[in-house]
């Protein structure tokens, strides 16, 4: 019956067994009908499917991770990029909460391939991801410094803040901007701050 093969399912996530990784990221490919299931499924694997109580990393106190699962940086990474490869941007987007927070710097290079491939209503996030990442995760600068000759003016601004926080004086002429032009007065604040 179908609530059998949807109990089914859930159980396979909530196993957070490695071994069967490659077999879901193939079944993303072969079996689209069943991609939210096998999202679902990875990200649990994955361990992001747990609460993150310290997104910014203030609490001196880490002892909440320990009482979860483990998180498999490198499943989160392979689902990404085999999203990103399908063409499935907006999934794969919705992932970035989590990569921003991962700790394994290969995130950085998942990021700087994406960010080429993905569609204009989508490079917003993927260079917010990355100046997140530059910033908490001392992460790679090469995706800010390439998104600062980017056509929008928002994913030129996101990349020069991450860089200004990160003490690279690269996109300061559009924080400078920022400052003496735009009308959004939030803007104007992050600008003066970065």
């Amino acid at each position: 019956s179908s609530a059998a093969s949807d109990v089914y399912k859930r159980q396979i996530g909530y196993s957070r067994q490695l071994s069967i990784v490659p077999v879901l990221l193939n079944r993303l490919t072969s079996h689209t009908e069943d991609r939210s299931f096998v999202i679902e499924a990875l990200v649990q694997i994955s361990g992001y499917d747990q609460a993150i109580l310290d997104r910014d990393d203030l609490l001196a106190d880490t002892t909440w991770r320990d009482q979860q699962a483990l998180r498999h940086d490198a499943v989160l990474i392979a689902l990404f990029d085999r999203l990103i490869g399908l063409h499935a941007y907006t999934q794969a987007v919705g992932l970035l909460s989590h990569l921003a927070w991962a700790h394994d710097p290969a995130v950085d290079d998942a990021l700087l391939r994406a960010l080429p491939q993905v569609t204009a209503d989508h490079q917003l996030a993927v260079v917010t991801c990355m100046a997140r990442r530059g910033e908490k995760r001392s992460g790679s600068l090469q995706g800010l410094l390439t998104s600062l000759a980017h056509k929008q003016p928002d994913v030129q601004f996101v990349a020069a803040e991450g860089l200004a926080k990160r003490g690279q004086a690269n996109g300061i002429s559009i924080l400078l901007a920022a400052i003496d032009h735009h009308s959004q007065g939030e803007l104007r604040q992050r600008a003066v701050l970065a």
